[in-house]
């Protein structure tokens, strides 16, 4: 099985020797697929991306044939949204893809919230006191301001990418991605400034400080998504 991102479709087309087998890679690379041929018939290779394919070989004499077996199945770069605002109140939870259940997790979607918080809090807070270049250093857990301090973006790990924001007014975003996303720090602006001041902010019927589930807001984040490529479901 082979998860492969756009950019490696290229890498993998090498392994076709026959005019059939390279149009079968181009078509497929064409609709969005992967060429899922691999050296040797028993190679496994799992790398995270957008789409999903499925492929075997078989050599005959001098030939190669490479045999694609396309299947669709649900897989998203962005698994889920957390927006918090100063007090730490989940203003609002997105959610694309998580295969793994809450309840195996924190056990409830308000404590996985405020473990989410707890996470970037004394995230933000170790790497402030950690600052090397920053001389007048605050005890660890002291109360900063706002933008005050060094500031973190992102961290990865083997299954996920943890992207973070913290905006002038307090309010705080967190985008979990399959950890081959890039820097989304543009990304993470754009959510702010353009979909969440745009449709929650500005929206007269919204009451500052309350949890929110506004279909205008969700529809403009797919979009959005999608339109970066960060959102397909296959």
């Amino acid at each position: 099985r082979y998860q492969l991102s756009p950019a490696q479709i290229l890498d993998q087309t090498h392994y076709t020797t026959s005019a059939a087998a390279a149009a079968a890679a181009a078509a497929a690379a064409a609709a969005g697929f992967v060429n899922a041929a691999a050296r040797t018939s028993s190679a496994t290779r799992v790398a995270p991306g957008p789409v999903v394919a499925e492929g075997s070989h078989s050599c005959s004499g001098s030939s190669r044939f490479i045999q694609l077996q396309i299947r669709y199945k649900h897989v998203m770069v962005c698994f889920n949204l957390y927006i918090f605002d100063r007090q730490g109140v989940c203003l609002h939870y997105q959610e694309w893809y998580r295969p793994k259940n809450v309840k195996q997790g924190a056990g409830t979607l308000v404590d996985d919230q405020k473990q989410m918080f707890g996470l970037f809090w004394t995230l933000s807070n170790f790497a402030a006191t950690l600052d090397p270049k920053e001389p007048a250093k605050a005890p660890l857990g002291t109360p900063r301001k706002i933008g005050q301090g060094c500031r973190w973006h992102s961290f990865t790990t083997n299954t996920y990418k943890l992207h973070f924001l913290e905006s002038p007014s307090g309010i705080k975003m967190v985008l979990n991605t399959s950890p081959d996303a890039g820097d989304l720090r543009d990304v993470m602006n754009y959510i702010y400034d353009e979909i969440f001041v745009e449709y929650v902010v500005k929206n007269p019927l919204y009451t500052r400080g309350t949890p929110f589930k506004i279909e205008q807001f969700n529809n403009a984040m797919n979009g959005f998504l999608r339109s970066k490529g960060l959102l397909q479901a296959i």
